[in-house]
């Protein structure tokens, strides 16, 4: 369900919410097909036409299209392996909800990325169905038995600053992996010729800025 003010929440329904929200914020899962060409895997288009040619061919398991199923599968996998999951029919308290969106937050900042070409100004979100997390790496700010459902401002604090921390991260941005090609021609007029390198020279350069 949706959530709404008043609801008793269980996890299920935070499990819920967080991967709709997911789902449509991330360009390669709900509109992959009005993303830039550029930003898919397999693209290929020149960039400057003057003499020399150059053509940039995107190479990028990044850059493709992601079913709903499978970012609600790899995230519930995640929540399992953090014994989330199991109890998601569970009505939550404070501590419940801060614990949750610890492990969403970590999830989010490996698994939900900023795209990018290095040759054009466009940025979408995608989700990177590529990466594998492990579950045990991230750490819970505040201790918790299942029982104890107090939270004091400390563990409040700690709780927020770790989900701000990691959704803030400055890593976020993965230009596409672009496999960059040119060959120069040579250029002729009636009464002289000149070229700047061999028409039949090339070269091959592939390059990632993550």
């Amino acid at each position: 369900m949706a959530l709404q003010k008043d609801n008793v929440i269980k996890l299920g329904d935070l499990i819920k919410d967080t991967e709709d929200k997911l789902i449509a914020i991330c360009g390669n899962v709900s509109t992959f097909s009005s993303q830039p060409a550029y930003l898919k895997n397999g693209y290929r288009g020149p960039i400057v036409a003057d003499k020399i040619t150059i053509t940039a061919t995107v190479q990028d398991p990044v850059l493709v299209s992601v079913s709903a199923s499978t970012l609600r599968n790899q995230f519930e996998t995640f929540l399992r392996q953090r014994g989330i999951l199991a109890i998601k029919d569970k009505i939550v308290s404070m501590k419940d909800i801060m614990n949750f969106y610890v492990s969403a937050g970590a999830f989010i900042a490996n698994k939900v990325v900023f795209v990018g070409n290095s040759f054009y100004k466009t940025k979408r979100v995608y989700f990177d169905s590529t990466k594998t997390l492990n579950a045990d790496a991230f750490a819970y700010p505040i201790s918790y038995d299942g029982n104890d459902f107090t939270i004091s401002n400390i563990e409040l604090k700690a709780t927020l600053n770790t989900i701000r921390e990691s959704l803030w991260d400055k890593n976020k941005l993965h230009y596409a992996n672009t496999i960059i090609s040119w060959a120069c021609s040579s250029s002729s007029s009636s009464s002289s010729s000149s070229s700047s390198c061999s028409s039949s020279s090339s070269l091959f350069i592939a390059y990632m800025d993550i």
